[in-house]
Order: C-alpha cells, then structure tokens, then sequence
C-alpha cells in the first residue's frame, strides 16, 4: 500500500508540476510607451460599449482610499467602533 502511495505521488509530480514549468512563459512587457496600441475597431470592438463600460467602472469605483493600510485602520481597524 505504500508503494502504491509513493508512486501515485511521483506519478502526480511528474504530471502536474513539470509540464508547467515546462511551459512557463518568459515573457515580460517594456514600459508603457512601448506597448502596442490598437482601437477597439481593430480588435473588433463596439467603442461605444467600451465606453460604456468605462464609465460604470468609474461610477462605481470606491470612494475609500487608495493606501490599503490607512483604510484598513479607519474601517476594519476601528472595529467593534467604526
């Protein structure tokens, strides 16, 4: 039963964790001006639903700041007060 066991793991192993890391990209982008740049009627977009989902992204983004640890310590961090 062991053996059976231990096989099983290698056998996991081996079919799990190497062709992933086999497989693992390298690629990193360059700096922001060197991205690429396409309208969304290049890569087959309605650019006005583009930005209409702009805009409910900006609606409803979160009035509560930005710096995590500050916000944490005025909502989380006030508790059983805040």
């Amino acid at each position: 039963m062991l053996r059976f066991v231990l096989k099983l793991t290698v056998l996991t192993f081996f079919l799990t964790v190497i062709p992933g890391s086999l497989s693992a990209q390298t690629y990193w982008p360059g700096a922001h001006p060197n991205w690429d740049r396409k309208s969304p009627e290049q890569l087959g977009l309605d650019p006005d639903k583009i930005q209409e989902a702009v805009e409910a992204a900006i609606a409803g983004e979160s009035d509560s700041p930005r710096d995590l640890s500050f916000n944490h310590r005025m909502t989380f961090g006030r508790e059983p007060y805040g």
